[in-house]
C-alpha cells in the first residue's frame, strides 16, 4: 500500500519463494523437434535479474565458460540460433516460433 497524504494506493505483485540454494531448471516440453515446429520452454529458480534470457543453439554449440574473463557479463557470441528477455522472471515459458522469433534470429524454422 503507497500513502501519500491523504492518497492511498495499492498494487500487486507476483513473487515465488524457493528454498535456499534451489538451483534454476530449464526443460523443453520435448527432446527433437521437427524443422518449422515450435518450441516451447519452461523455466523456474531463475535470479530474476533484468538481461536474463533464453536461447536455442544447434547441438554442442552455445556453451559459455562462465569461468572465462567476462565484461559486464558478457561472455561472447555462442552462436544462439535464436534468443529472448524473460524480463526479470523469475519462472515462466516462453514459445520460440515464426511469430516469436525476432530477437537473435536470421531465418525461421530454424536449421
Amino acid at each position: 500500500m503507497l500513502v501519500q497524504g491523504t492518497t492511498m494506493g495499492g498494487g500487486r505483485s507476483t513473487f515465488h519463494l524457493y528454498p535456499p540454494g534451489t538451483p534454476p531448471s530449464v526443460r523443453t516440453d520435448k527432446t527433437t523437434y521437427r524443422e518449422g515446429e515450435a518450441i516451447r520452454v519452461d523455466w523456474a529458480a531463475g535470479p530474476g535479474w533484468k538481461w536474463d534470457w533464453l536461447g536455442v543453439t544447434r547441438r554442442g554449440a552455445g556453451y559459455v565458460n562462465v569461468q572465462a574473463t567476462c565484461t559486464g557479463g558478457y561472455c561472447g557470441d555462442a552462436d544462439y540460433l535464436v534468443w529472448r528477455y524473460v524480463d526479470a522472471a523469475t519462472e515462466g515459458s516462453a514459445v520460440f516460433d515464426a511469430t516469436t522469433a525476432s530477437q537473435g534470429v536470421t531465418t525461421w524454422p530454424l536449421k
